[in-house]
């Protein structure tokens, strides 16, 4: 999974491990719960293409949906950064930010 990934890199101590799978957990089922919804959305996407006409309306009310389910997951998430971070030592933060700055750097701003 990608925490064993992030704690190689950042070479995470066994307690740092286990917190961090244990945040990608809680992560990957809020996703899974979350995406029954978001393939209903896209059923309708597809649909609103399929159509003779589009309204502005329409358009809108779609994008609304998504931006709800955003705002509900928009805490959750904030809660599991403000609690990954806390597990980092400051060497591993300055680790993360170097590579963030790297990347930056080779990709440009997004």
């Amino acid at each position: 999974m990608i925490a064993g990934g992030i704690a190689s890199k950042l070479d995470c101590n066994r307690e740092q491990r286990e917190k961090l799978d244990r945040i990608e957990g809680e992560i990957v089922a809020k996703i899974k719960e979350n995406r029954s919804g978001r393939e209903n959305g896209f059923g309708d996407v597809v649909a609103m293409v399929k159509k003779n006409r589009v309204t502005r309306d329409e358009v809108v009310l779609l994008i609304d949906r998504r931006e709800a389910k955003m705002r509900e997951m928009k805490p959750f998430l904030i809660d599991k950064i403000v609690e990954f971070h806390a597990i980092l030592t400051p060497a591993q933060r300055q680790k993360i930010a170097d590579g963030m700055l790297e990347f930056h750097d080779r990709c440009g701003p997004r």
